[in-house]
């Protein structure tokens, strides 16, 4: 053997070393060849023994000492006695014309530098390691989604800001990630799921995903028999919206005002928003004394406050209690700020409205509709006041009470019985003898004679309610508040001027509530109408007719509503 010959360990199984055929101060260059002697025919399935041909491959593998290193392999092709077919024998430990400890290494750069400084670090091409990623990349995502998962995540996020989102899949018990798909659409999980099989599906118990309608379609229509859960970010997010609007109305002074907003309340705009366990002694001691000095802030405080609770209980029923608590408040209709918070449908709940009476003349019940939990609950709201201002003898009879109903104009008459039947079982079940019920529905359009209305009162005085009323704006609630546009105008300065002052029937309107975004939206586009807004109006509408102020246009639906609440005020 020469003096300066080399012997190599490359330490790669079913490997043996012929020669170093180079050895230089920049690259090392080794012969091997692979030990196994009788493949398998890939045809057949027979053992081969006769060789046809052997040929010569690169394949790179790791350096050694900051040389780079490639294998020269020669790699047989063999002839099978059995089937006559020909083939190029496979080595465990070679990919392509990678080194399997190198194509690792490649994937773990990978995750800590982009492609490019892998590439000029290892010496290798672009193309060939964003290959050697996603070849991985798939590998690894087949194997942990062939595994059972008990509890699946989803979530979306943005590869660039309002122009491409992915929705990321993830397994919630061991915390990996399943897949990133394109897009946050229904038909996006939708896809995953159904590639996944009913087999997989069946196995997940638990799903956790924001409030999207699109991510809720999806596990719907697959994972139906999985419990849905939204996740703790988003639910305090929305109530933390609706709390902020509350602020936002009650720190609002009168036109022409200086400052325009209470600077008490907007000084604790960010103290509003925190856990009460981590407020200091002074800073409780402060936002004590500013809710006392405003109660429905002080409502939507504790409410938040319970949310929060309810993740930071110790044991289940504690989280119960906290959940009850909190439902309590909600379910009270004294902030329709907070129904109108979420966007994703998922917290829908009907909910109706009672309003009764602790004095000696009875009760008065209003039920609302129910459905999108935000539409329900402004309505709701915008009732009440306009009952009150057009009744004032009413005024703090208000009660709220839950129920939830469903009326349509084409319901079936089993249909029709059901939900009478659960209003009377409401009514009934009052501890105030109730005088008054008013339904509310929006009209799917006109409705000039009055059928719809006629048909529910009909349905209503049939399961023996008292004094069953129904409240129907054509379209939408919205057709009612353009007719006091003074009052509509003052909630936002930069809405003046947009509504319009003439006798017109707003019955013809076609979906009121696009038409009032729309005018609103002509001055500011940022502060255009949205059902947030729809409780101030009511109030500032409320405001406006027990000052006498009569509407401006046509609405046969208010003019029924006024009726009927004058017949409940004679009766009260």
């Amino acid at each position: 053997m020469a003096s300066d010959s080399m012997r190599v360990r490359l330490h790669l199984r079913e490997t043996r070393v012929l020669a170093v055929a180079s050895d230089t101060p920049n690259e090392v260059r080794v012969e091997v060849e692979s030990t196994v002697r009788r493949p398998r025919c890939p045809a057949c399935g027979f053992r081969c023994v006769r060789v046809h041909d052997t040929r010569r491959r690169k394949v790179r593998d790791l350096e050694v000492s900051g040389r780079r290193t490639t294998l020269v392999w020669r790699r047989r092709r063999f002839v099978c006695d059995n089937c006559g077919s020909r083939h190029l024998e496979d080595h465990p430990e070679f990919e392509g014309r990678l080194t399997r400890r190198l194509a690792r290494r490649l994937v773990a750069d990978a995750r800590v530098m982009t492609l490019r400084a892998a590439a000029r670090r290892h010496g290798l091409g672009w193309h060939l390691i964003n290959g050697v990623v996603k070849a991985w990349s798939a590998a690894l995502a087949e194997h942990r989604r062939s595994r059972r998962c008990r509890v699946l995540l989803v979530d979306e996020t943005s590869m660039r800001k309002r122009h491409r989102y992915v929705t990321v899949i993830v397994n919630g018990d061991t915390g990996q990630t399943l897949a990133m798909v394109q897009h946050r659409s229904s038909a996006a999980l939708s896809t995953f799921l159904m590639q996944q099989g009913h087999r997989w599906c069946k196995g997940v118990k638990v799903v956790v995903s924001d409030g999207s309608k699109a991510y809720k379609s999806a596990i719907d229509a697959h994972l139906g028999h999985a419990r849905h859960v939204l996740d703790r970010f988003h639910v305090i997010r929305w109530f933390s919206a609706g709390l902020t609007a509350v602020r936002r109305d009650i720190q609002r002074r009168p036109e022409g005002s200086k400052p325009a907003f209470d600077p008490e309340v907007f000084r604790a705009r960010f103290a509003l928003l925190r856990r009460g366990d981590t407020l200091t002694d002074a800073d409780r001691a402060r936002l004590d004394a500013l809710l006392d000095a405003h109660p429905r802030l002080k409502a939507g405080w504790h409410a938040l406050q319970e949310l929060h609770g309810l993740y930071l209980a110790d044991d289940h029923q504690g989280a119960l209690d906290a959940l009850r608590r909190f439902c309590d408040l909600y379910e009270t209709g004294e902030l329709p700020e907070y129904h109108d918070t979420h966007t994703g449908g998922a917290l829908s709940v009907g909910l109706g409205l009672t309003l009764s009476t602790t004095g000696p003349s009875g009760a008065f019940t209003m039920i609302c509709r129910p459905g999108p939990a935000g539409g329900a609950r402004t309505d709701r709201s915008g009732g009440r006041d306009l009952i009150e201002a057009l009744c004032p003898e009413l005024a703090g009879r208000v009660r709220a009470r839950p129920h939830p109903i469903s009326l349509n104009r084409s319901a079936s008459r089993h249909a029709v019985s059901g939900w009478t039947e659960r209003i009377a079982d409401v009514v009934s079940s009052h501890d105030q003898p109730v005088i008054c019920v008013f339904v509310h529905r929006d009209a799917d359009g006109p409705d000039p004679s009055g059928q719809l209305q006629q048909a529910t009162e009909a349905a209503l005085r049939d399961a023996g309610i008292p004094g069953a009323h129904a409240v129907v704006p054509v379209e939408e609630i919205e057709a009612w508040w353009m007719l006091f546009p003074d009052a509509t105008e003052r909630l936002r300065r930069s809405w003046q001027g947009t509504l319009e002052r003439r006798n017109r029937d707003w019955e013809t309107v076609n979906n009121p509530k696009e038409e009032l975004k729309r005018r609103t939206r002509s001055n500011d586009r940022r502060h255009a109408y949205c059902e947030a807004d729809s409780p101030s109006v009511a109030r500032r509408a409320a405001d406006a007719i027990a000052s006498g102020t009569t509407p401006i246009g046509r609405s046969r639906s208010y003019e029924r509503f006024a009726a009927a609440v004058s017949e409940c005020c004679d009766a009260a």
